[in-house]
């Protein structure tokens, strides 16, 4: 009875990925955040004694509140402040152009960057229009079917509560395509994934927590304006490697220009300061204590995912790539477990 159930479920996991790659990578989200849910309401019960269950549903609960105060807080102020700096982009174009105008005349770097920052602002009103149209009808043709953003998001928040409500019998489903024998290796295979996934987790929010709040604050002192939507837009670059934090400064600096050489230089050195911590301090002493990310690696899946999904794909690159790090590298382990394990017995 097993059986066909079984090949039922692969042949629609080969449709998906064929067909489907969104639905895929959002089921992925769906099951990487309940393999951290597991992970954590594990740890809960072990350390409060409680029960498997009851340190879950406080997990959740913990989880909800604080999203929920996050989304309170931070949302209507960073929502505003990217309305306004999307409204006088074109304006801060032109000025920052201007300024750097009025630095060197001669320098041909200078006044090729401020043709360009000239040219965009000339062009961003119709491209903002056209771009929001865009944006409008695929919003529009999501709502239409019945699946907007929040529901989307529902969905997977509820593949991972189920995942994590009754992890044994997905694990079960798993063990049951492979030979008995192989058993209690993938069982170890899947609790080292599990705590890598859940210590990941704790270890991405750290580095969004200490980009976020450093990038707003000095922005702040500066002088710079839309620090909080900068500091967002930072925060969330830390799922591409050593580039985010350059990614994000970009438009921080072309704002800060608008301020004043002064000002832009401060927040130039405060970029590069941002990105060295993140390069050489965050990620070695949280990330690679967890599990080794190549970073070419993880661009490569950001390209290709990026090319294939869209946004989506930007936040599934980095777990996809520490998932299946971790696979690889108690698979070899397994295996060469299993190569020993007849020359010992033999001896």
């Amino acid at each position: 009875m097993k059986q066909p159930i079984v090949l039922g479920l692969l042949a629609l996991a080969v449709i998906t990925i064929i067909f489907m790659p969104v639905v895929l990578s959002l089921l992925f989200v769906g099951v990487v955040f309940g393999v951290f849910l597991t992970d954590a309401s594990r740890n809960v019960s072990h350390w409060l004694g409680l029960p498997r269950k009851a340190a879950l549903t406080l997990v959740v609960l913990a989880l909800l509140v604080l999203a929920g105060g996050l989304l309170a807080l931070m949302v209507p102020r960073v929502a505003g402040q990217l309305q306004d700096l999307m409204a006088n982009l074109p304006a801060y174009l032109r000025q920052a152009s201007a300024t750097l105008r009025s630095m060197d005349r001669e320098w041909l770097p200078l006044r090729e960057m401020a043709e360009r920052l000239t040219d965009t602002a000339a062009d961003l009103p119709a491209g903002l229009v056209g771009e929001s149209e865009r944006l409008f009808s695929e919003v529009a043709g999501i709502l239409s079917s019945g699946l907007g953003a929040l529901g989307v998001l529902l969905i997977v928040f509820a593949v991972a509560v189920y995942i994590a409500v009754e992890p044994g019998m997905y694990q079960r489903g798993i063990l049951f395509l492979l030979p008995d024998r192989w058993h209690p290796g993938a069982r170890r295979v899947m609790a080292e994934t599990a705590r890598t996934v859940g210590w990941w987790f704790v270890g991405q929010a750290i580095s969004i927590i200490i980009l976020f709040t450093a990038m707003t604050l000095g922005l702040w002192l500066i002088g710079v304006p839309f620090a909080l939507v900068f500091g967002a837009f930072t925060g969330l670059m830390t799922f591409i490697p050593s580039l985010g934090p350059v990614i994000a400064g970009v438009p921080t600096l072309i704002v800060a220009l608008t301020q004043g050489m002064p000002e832009m230089l401060v927040t130039l050195g405060l970029v590069i300061v941002l990105q060295n911590l993140e390069g050489l301090f965050i990620t070695p002493n949280i990330h690679r204590r967890i599990i080794a990310l190549p970073p070419a690696l993880v661009l490569a899946s950001v390209l290709v995912l990026g090319n294939m999904v869209g946004m989506i794909g930007l936040f599934v690159a980095m777990p996809l790539v520490v998932v299946g790090q971790s696979l690889a590298q108690g698979i070899k382990a397994e295996w060469r477990a299993l190569e020993k394990a007849p020359s010992q017995t033999g001896s």
